[in-house]
């Protein structure tokens, strides 16, 4: 009895024991076709960005240097969705040569469990999604806007990209709309109209300003005006007053003028954080606007982070289960996994963003219920 349990306790330690030679050798079988798919794929998606863009830095004579600029700024958009398909593929392709050569039976032989085993690889997938979050949060909104610029001024002949033109502004609870003939974040606003609602919807007043200006902690102030109030019932406007100066506190008016940069972005160029911030600092928020970006922000917080632990915690059962029918098997079973987990998170976004299902389910949602079968699979196949 004692020799039985020296050897059930031996086996346990070999399960969750430092086994540096195995690490290290799983850590190699996996980064090396990862890399390659990782490489392959970037490769396809700029070879499509050079078919859909090229042109119109060739028609415009555009110097070698800044259209190399502009492709290199549009990688990182898209190594977002590329890490989770490669880890994903390379996670199967690895188990499957595992399975062809008996390794797994081996390690198993000896009591090593198969969450032991594929330590290295929930290592890598752990790292890639930290990756991956921090390129869809602080990196990819920075490259997608100057790869804009670039294409933008290359386009379209003086185009001046010190401040926007004709910006058009409606505060999220839906009170207010701003009009900037000249907007720039950190300076004076020209030739401001700004109109403000009653909750029904009727204009309460409208103001013009030749300039206006944020003044931090206290609200905005306006230069050489006019201001109109409109009568709540025949909603026409009142006499018109001219003024010099006005101040209205940042009680009314909570917006800054780089929240109205924020939010004129389009949604899918936003960080998590701005996303937060509109929330956060909105009131009154119209119930669709609100949905769509409470959605969006459980999406991006699900989504992006998990998606590669995701692909790693399937990726290793799926092929353990398919080890003697080869690697094809394994990566037809790869390919329609991550496609149901990409169809129904858009599917279930989409449901969130039209006030269908509460943003949480929609947004994390699907991540949640992958992670979860991924890892009772993982579970399973010991």
């Amino acid at each position: 009895m004692k020799d039985g349990l020296n050897i059930s306790n031996n086996r346990k330690r070999k399960v969750f024991g430092l086994q540096t030679i195995l690490d290290f050798y799983v850590l190699r079988e996996f980064l090396l076709p990862l890399t390659v798919l990782i490489m392959g794929f970037i490769i396809i998606f700029i070879i499509g960005d050079l078919f859909n863009d090229l042109e119109d830095f060739t028609s415009h004579k555009a110097p070698v240097s800044e259209t190399i600029h502009y492709f290199l700024l549009k990688i990182p958009g898209n190594v977002r969705f590329i890490l989770p398909l490669s880890v994903l593929l390379a996670c199967m392709y690895t188990m499957a040569n595992f399975g062809k050569n008996l390794e797994i039976t081996a390690m198993r032989a000896t009591g090593i469990s198969l969450q032991r085993s594929c330590a290295a690889i929930y290592f890598v997938a752990l790292f890639v999604a930290c990756i991956n979050f921090w390129f869809n949060e602080r990196l990819v909104p920075y490259t997608e806007r100057e790869a804009f610029i670039i294409r933008k001024k290359r386009k379209t002949e003086g185009w001046w990209t010190g401040g926007k033109t004709n910006l058009s502004y409606r505060s999220p609870d839906g009170l207010r709309t701003w009009l900037f003939n000249t907007f720039s974040e950190k300076g004076v606003q020209k030739k401001v109209y700004l109109k403000h609602f009653y909750k029904d919807g009727k204009l309460e007043w409208e103001m013009t300003a030749e300039t206006a200006k944020y003044l931090p902690g206290k609200g905005w102030e306006f230069f050489d005006g006019e201001f109109s109030v409109f009568d709540a019932k025949n909603n026409l406007p009142g006499p018109t007053k001219k003024f010099d100066t006005k101040i209205i506190e940042k009680d009314l008016f909570p917006e800054t003028p780089r929240d109205i940069l924020i939010s004129v972005k389009d949604i899918e160029n936003l960080a998590s954080w701005e996303i937060y911030e509109i929330l956060s600092k909105t009131r009154n928020m119209p119930a669709k606007r609100q949905s769509l970006y409470e959605t969006t922000f459980y999406y991006r917080l699900s989504f992006f982070p998990f998606a590669c632990l995701i692909a790693a915690f399937l990726g290793v059962p799926l092929a353990t289960k398919n080890e003697r029918s080869g690697i094809f098997l394994s990566v037809i079973v790869a390919v329609f996994v991550i496609v149901a987990y990409i169809a129904s998170s858009a599917l279930l976004r989409l449901l969130g963003n039209t006030q269908h299902l509460s943003p949480i389910i929609a947004g994390a949602g699907p991540t949640f219920i992958f992670l979860i079968f991924a890892w009772i699979n993982v579970v399973r196949q010991n």
